[in-house]
C-alpha cells in the first residue's frame, strides 16, 4: 500500500501534480490522459472525492467547477459529516462498461475526482486537446498507441 500511495497521485491532485507523477514514471501528457481514463470503470470512497463537495479550497464552498445537478447527486451520497465509506460510481453514465463516458463527463462538469476534472481546466492546450479527441473518438480512446 505504501508503494503505491507513493507512486500513484492522489485524488485530489492538480494537474501540475499530476504531469509531475507521471512524469516521474518516464510517462507522458499521453499517457495521462489516457491512463486517466481507466476511471470509466471502478468505484470510489466519498472520502476520495468529499473535499470537493464541502471544501475545495478551504474555504468551506464547493468545487465550482461541478456541474450543480452532478453536486447535489454526490451530496446525497457523500454527507458533510459521515459517510466516508459510501461508494459511488467513478463514472455515473455507464459504470460497467469501458468506453469514452469518461471524458464526456469531465468535459460537462461531472468529473468524480479532483484528479479527473483538472484534466479540463484547459490551462494545458495539449492535455485539452487529447480530452477532446477521446471524446469525440472512443475508438481512438479504445485502441492502443
Amino acid at each position: 500500500m505504501k508503494l503505491a500511495n507513493k507512486n500513484l497521485p492522489p485524488p485530489n491532485a492538480t494537474l501540475h501534480r499530476l504531469v509531475k507523477f507521471f512524469g516521474r514514471q518516464r510517462l507522458d501528457k499521453t499517457d495521462l490522459v489516457a491512463l486517466s481514463g481507466s476511471h470509466t470503470i471502478g468505484m470510489a470512497r466519498c472520502v476520495s472525492f468529499k473535499q470537493r463537495l464541502y471544501n475545495q479550497h478551504r474555504d468551506n464552498k464547493p468545487d465550482m467547477t461541478l456541474e450543480k445537478r452532478f453536486y447535489h447527486k454526490l451530496a446525497s451520497v457523500c454527507p458533510c459529516t459521515g459517510g466516508d465509506n459510501n461508494i459511488t460510481p467513478l463514472d455515473f453514465a455507464s459504470p460497467p462498461k469501458f468506453d469514452n463516458s469518461y471524458y464526456k463527463l469531465i468535459v460537462v462538469g461531472r468529473g468524480l475526482l479532483n484528479s479527473d476534472q483538472v484534466l479540463w481546466t484547459r490551462k494545458d492546450p495539449e492535455i485539452a486537446h487529447l480530452v477532446k479527441s477521446y471524446t469525440e473518438n472512443e475508438s481512438l480512446f479504445a485502441s492502443p498507441p
